[in-house]
């Protein structure tokens, strides 16, 4: 709720979400039912923001940019009293108190609209104290030229997998309930951790347009270890070929509405139930799109294919992915 990496600045939305989690259940616990990320506003705090910085990824610009924001707390101070309390003494006090804190906000593009990106930022962001415009990503270098020129700011290229994996480091040692393990059937599904000085060595599998599987051994040791092309560009490009939408955002929408086993082929598909030697739920996804080539509702997304898209390429190219 990640396709490439901000860097540090960007820390907290590793993501690609972090610091916005929402727990059903006491903090105390580290567990939640669900990993729902609440309504925000976007755009929220403009007024007050200090910094910024973005991403560039294959697919989506990614902006994040810092500011403060100023509230009223309420603090109660409760009184030790032996005995009997008497009427005029209080048995506690609540003061409000005003306080400053610091919020990171962030915002997506699609890289067709970058150019509107970068008038948001002009717009909002940059002032006459900025120099100098910290960027990351494949469109770093792909789209310098135009930000200098739509912004009159010298870019700063940071690396896209040493900005990952600091800005992973930070939110596994410093930002608690972030951080889950996903259990099926387990009752809570999602069972937070806190946060620990002993992160070395993990696995990072970093989707983006597509997947990046990096070993991370200490602070400034990491290595790419694998990969695969199948990743979020796979389910905008797939997901543009079989419905009426190109947008990012409404493919999403569609995905939460949808019912995967009607053209995925489950384990109880397959065997009536669960394989319970191998310890494989019914339910567990066996095969991708595995129905689809042998019930109508996949007969008719084939079609569907085809006539969204009378480029025969197009449309053979959708076969194959089906």
């Amino acid at each position: 709720m990640t396709q490439g990496a901000v860097g540090t600045a960007m820390a907290a939305d590793r993501t690609k979400a972090v610091g916005a989690v929402r727990t059903s259940r006491s903090a105390r616990d580290g567990l939640d039912k669900s990993i729902t990320l609440p309504p925000d506003e976007i755009f929220r705090n403009l007024e007050n923001a200090k910094s910024f910085a973005i991403d560039i990824g294959g697919s989506l610009t990614k902006l994040a940019y810092y500011s403060t924001v100023q509230h009223k707390v309420a603090k109660v101070r409760s009184f030790d009293h032996y005995g009997k309390v008497p009427d005029d003494e209080p048995l506690y006090e609540i003061s409000v108190q005003e306080e400053i804190t610091a919020r990171l906000h962030f915002v997506k593009f699609e890289n067709a609209y970058i150019e509107t990106c970068l008038d948001f930022i002009k717009a909002h962001l940059v002032n006459t104290e900025t120099k100098v415009i910290k960027a990351t990503g494949g469109g770093a270098h792909k789209f310098k030229n135009l930000i200098e020129k739509k912004l009159g700011l010298k870019v700063d290229k940071e690396d896209e997998m040493t900005c990952l994996i600091k800005g992973c480091n930070f939110v596994l040692r410093n930002i608690p309930h972030e951080a889950f393990v996903y259990v099926k059937h387990a009752d809570p599904e999602f069972r937070f951790q806190t946060t620990h000085p002993d992160i070395f060595p993990y696995l990072l599998v970093n989707i983006g347009s597509g997947v990046s599987i990096v070993r991370v051994e200490s602070e400034d040791q990491f290595e790419r270890i694998g990969g695969s092309s199948i990743g979020g560009g796979t389910f905008w490009g797939l997901g543009a070929l079989l419905t009426k939408t190109k947008r990012f955002d409404e493919l999403l929408q569609l995905a939460s509405k949808g019912q995967h086993t009607n053209v995925d082929m489950l384990v109880r598909d397959i065997y009536g139930g669960a394989y319970e030697s191998f310890g494989l739920t019914g339910d567990l996804i066996a095969s991708s799109f595995g129905k689809s080539a042998t019930t109508d509702k996949g007969r008719y997304i084939l079609f569907s294919c085809h006539v969204l898209n009378p480029v025969w390429p197009e449309a053979v190219s959708c076969n194959n992915l089906l």
